[in-house]
This record gives C-alpha cells, sequence and structure tokens, in this order.
C-alpha cells in the first residue's frame, strides 16, 4: 500500500507479534501509553503513535517494516482533508464525514470534519429527535417522582429519608 503524509490508522499488534510479546497474562499493558492510533509521516517514512505529543523519546514509532508483520493498519483518514472541530458539530454531519481519534491522553483535541463534508439535514433530525425523548424522559420520571414525594410528604416522620439534591437549597 502506498502511504500519503497525514494518512490516520487504527493499529493493533498482530497476533504473531502478541504471542512474541508473551502478554496473555498482562492484557493491561499490552497497549500501555499508546493511544493505537497512528499518523504516517512521509519524511520519516514511519507511523508516530499520538498518545505522546511532545515529539520526544517517550513517542512511539512504528517503522514501515513493522506493518503487517507485526503491526495491523485499518485506515481511518487523511489529516490533511479533515478539518479540526468541537464534538458539538457531530450533529450537523453524517457520522461517515466526523472522525474523533481524541483518546485519555488528548481530551482537548482529535475531532474532525471532512473539509467537504455538508451538513445533513438527516442527522440534525435524527439529533433533535434523541433530545426530544430524552426531555419526555426525564418528564415522565419528574412526574412519576411529584407523585411520590406527595405521598411521602402525607406520611412525613422524623425516621423519613427526605431527598438530598445540590441543585436544590432550603435555608
Amino acid at each position: 500500500m502506498k502511504y500519503k503524509d497525514g494518512d490516520i490508522f487504527r493499529w493493533s499488534w498482530t497476533d504473531s507479534r502478541i504471542k512474541k510479546m508473551n502478554l496473555q497474562q498482562q492484557a493491561g499493558t499490552t497497549y500501555w501509553c499508546k493511544s493505537r492510533i497512528c499518523i504516517f509521516r512521509e519524511n520519516r517514512n514511519s507511523f508516530k503513535d499520538t498518545y505522546w505529543n511532545d515529539g520526544g523519546m517517550s513517542d512511539f514509532v512504528i517503522e514501515m517494516d513493522d506493518v503487517d508483520k507485526d503491526i495491523k493498519l485499518e485506515f481511518i483518514a487523511n489529516i490533511n482533508e479533515l478539518r479540526p472541530c468541537e464534538i458539538t458539530e457531530f450533529n450537523y454531519y453524517d457520522n461517515s464525514d466526523c472522525i474523533n481519534i481524541s483518546h485519555p491522553n488528548m481530551t482537548r483535541s482529535g475531532r474532525y470534519i471532512k473539509k467537504d463534508a455538508k451538513r445533513s439535514l438527516d442527522k440534525m433530525k435524527r439529533v433533535v429527535e434523541a433530545h426530544l425523548e430524552h426531555y419526555k424522559t426525564q418528564a415522565r420520571y419528574a412526574a412519576q417522582e411529584v407523585v411520590r414525594m406527595e405521598e411521602d410528604l402525607k406520611s412525613l416522620t422524623v425516621e423519613s429519608y427526605v431527598p438530598c439534591r445540590d441543585d436544590v437549597y432550603v435555608y
């Protein structure tokens, strides 16, 4: 495969590499300090994992010789064909146009929209419908709570439980 500068991939160890590393008993450390997302850098002819962003010695680099032998790659997109965005913009575009490569060590970025993407009325409708359902569910729950609390109030004693919500204050 011919790689282009800025190609983004999800990566994982091959089964043979995992066997060589003998990590079956250490599953939590198999990908320690690795995002499992890498970007191809043409000037280095290698892939850099995105977990560390400092460009230092702690960077994990995948060399071309490791691909297929030790590393499996799954293409996501090319960074040069994307524009950064806030997660809220995903509500306006088809899922296929939204790229999220954020991870626990990259929480303030890593969200992109394809540069040629157009807003999707279908997606926007689904977002509004999901919000409607959310608020209807909250309204049903609130109505049930009103009935329950009215009953609790009628039988209140000093031994009774009373709710304690952070957003309800009594002085």
